[in-house]
């Protein structure tokens, strides 16, 4: 089940936020949540924006657990926002395997929520 997402952080009178999409079960792919969650994400974009996606990922690694947070660099988005996320994903899913893969070793135990980063704002013309 996919909730609808919340804004848990809002300034300057909603015009810069962050929506949260809470996993209601237990998630372990990275790839699937990001796919999953497109067109609820793009569907909360407003344009044009700069926004980005983060996700908290718990990790374990010796017994231990901690917290993570992937993302990107933020994308400016005026048109063909569908194709701007699916860019995201890789770069997202890329930084994950990157850390993984630098020796790490640090699993995922599992994927605790994905965030939506957004400001709206009028371009200069």
């Amino acid at each position: 089940m996919i909730d609808q997402g919340k804004t848990v952080e809002s300034a300057f009178s909603g015009m810069v936020r962050v929506i949260r999409w809470e996993m209601k079960e237990l998630e372990l792919d990275p790839m699937i949540v990001l796919t999953k969650h497109k067109d609820l994400v793009v569907d909360r974009i407003t344009l044009p924006s700069k926004w980005y996606v983060g996700m908290k990922i718990c990790m374990e690694k010796e017994g231990r657990t901690a917290d993570f947070t992937f993302c990107h660099k933020a994308v400016t988005s005026y048109d063909n926002v569908g194709d701007d996320y699916d860019n995201i994903i890789s770069k997202v899913i890329a930084n994950i395997e990157t850390f993984i893969r630098n020796g790490s070793n640090w699993v995922i135990y599992s994927i605790k929520y994905l965030d939506l980063n957004i400001g709206v704002y009028s371009p200069i013309t």
